[in-house]
Parts: C-alpha cells; sequence; structure tokens
C-alpha cells in the first residue's frame, strides 16, 4: 500500500487515540509535516520527498492496558503479528502492523518486573531499565 500522510495520521486518531498538534500541508496537498502527540511522546510524520526517503516505523508503547490498545487497534484495522502474551519476564504485551507497514509492540508497563523478581539469569537487556544484564547478580537490579 503506498503510504498517504492524511489516512495514517486517520488511523492513528482512531487505534491508538492520538492527538493531532499541528500540520503542514504544501500546497499541491501533501503532508510534509504532522506532529501527533501519543501519551506523554510526540511522533512526527509526512510523506516521502527528496532528501526525505520513506522508511517504516517499530515503536513499542508503554501503556497500562495493552489488551484494551490492542483490540482497539486491530478493530481500527491493524493486522496481529504477535497476539497479546504474557511474556516470561513479566510483561504482557503483543504486536501489530498498521495499514502503512510500520510495526506497534503494545506493552502493559505495571507487569515489568524488575531483575530481582525473575530468578534465572538471562543473557539479554534487563528489562527493568536499570542498564544491567540478566546475567548479573540480581543484588545489582532493583
Amino acid at each position: 500500500m503506498r503510504f498517504d500522510s492524511a489516512q495514517s495520521c486517520s488511523f492513528l486518531k482512531k487505534a491508538f487515540g492520538v492527538t493531532e498538534n499541528y500540520r503542514l500541508t504544501m500546497s499541491y496537498g501533501k503532508i510534509a509535516h504532522c506532529e501527533l502527540k501519543l501519551l506523554d511522546s510526540v511522533l512526527n510524520l509526512g510523506e516521502s520527498m527528496e532528501g526525505w526517503p520513506a522508511h517504516g516505523l517499530v515503536a513499542q508503547l508503554y501503556v497500562e492496558d495493552s489488551d484494551a490498545l490492542f483490540k482497539r487497534a486491530i478493530e481500527a484495522g491493524a493486522k496481529e503479528i504477535m497476539p497479546m502474551t504474557d511474556m516470561f519476564f513479566g510483561s504482557r504485551e503483543g504486536r501489530v502492523s498498521d495499514p502503512y507497514g510500520n510495526v506497534w509492540g503494545l506493552t502493559a508497563e505495571s507487569a515489568l518486573k524488575g531483575c530481582a523478581e525473575l530468578g534465572a539469569p538471562r543473557l539479554f537487556p534487563c528489562p527493568c531499565a536499570c542498564r544491567g544484564w540478566l546475567n548479573e547478580p540480581a543484588s545489582t537490579h532493583r
């Protein structure tokens, strides 16, 4: 599907409840820049043009109720990539793609556990944001 900024903005409003801060539309109708507010973050989008090639987005959203947002995104036209899953490290998350090929990870942040709660050591970045690695002693983590 060809990317269309206006349709993408509409989808993001419907699927994730974003609000539009402002939009810069060129005289020939192409959206050069649109600033959107999503939770406590800002997204910028616009159509590709010389010097600004098209590229996809991979985003991880940390929300209170990831199941509700997942359902809302599917109802708005997103496609399921990974169903809502209780992950072994304590989060509840799923992934969807929007009609434009962008991937959205939807995670319930209230379910994240710190390293000390996890038990078994792992060899990847810690989900508790302590900047540690799960193969380090639990005493170095919250």
